[in-house]
């Protein structure tokens, strides 16, 4: 769900003159990817040595940064994390079926500790103009005035 808010905001942000309609959904999907799971960060949590992370090294990244297995494997490898054969052999062996069962379902989002990522960049957005308060409201699932109420200092997680 929040790929794909992040990859519809990508439509909203980026121009696509010159690609074809396939080629400005890659784009979007890259976006998105680095929008959730910035590079660095994912580099610093699976350390300096190439390998073929394990299961469980995957179920943890995946719930720090709130993303599907699948999705989080896909940025490994385009993070240059992990070489095409690993992460097609991630998909043909442990990941077989990622795409339609997700293992270790993401719980909700706790607001009683800290700030969501994906909510956190979308109030930046917001901030800077990049989007308007309706597309905020409409990628937070909040009513707009519930958005505003945060946007201007009111109490966070209160609903």
């Amino acid at each position: 769900r929040r790929f794909t808010m992040a990859h519809e905001l990508a439509h909203r942000l980026l121009d696509f003159k010159g690609l074809n309609g396939k080629q400005a959904e890659i784009l979007c999907n890259r976006f998105a990817g680095a929008f959730l799971v910035p590079a660095e960060t994912l580099r610093k949590m699976m350390g300096r040595h190439q390998h073929i992370p394990s299961h469980q090294e995957i179920m943890i990244v995946k719930h720090y940064f709130r993303v599907s297995a699948a999705m989080l494997v896909m940025r490994l490898e385009q993070t240059g994390i992990i070489e095409l054969w690993q992460r097609d052999s991630i998909i043909r062996t442990f990941g077989q079926g990622w795409r339609t069962n997700e293992p270790q379902p993401l719980e909700s989002p706790s607001h009683q500790l800290e700030m969501p990522r994906f909510e956190l960049l979308v109030y930046q957005a917001l901030a800077c103009d990049f989007i308007s308060m309706g597309k905020a409201s409409e990628l937070l699932l909040l009513p707009i005035s519930e958005v505003e109420l945060r946007m201007n200092g009111g109490p966070y997680g209160t609903d």
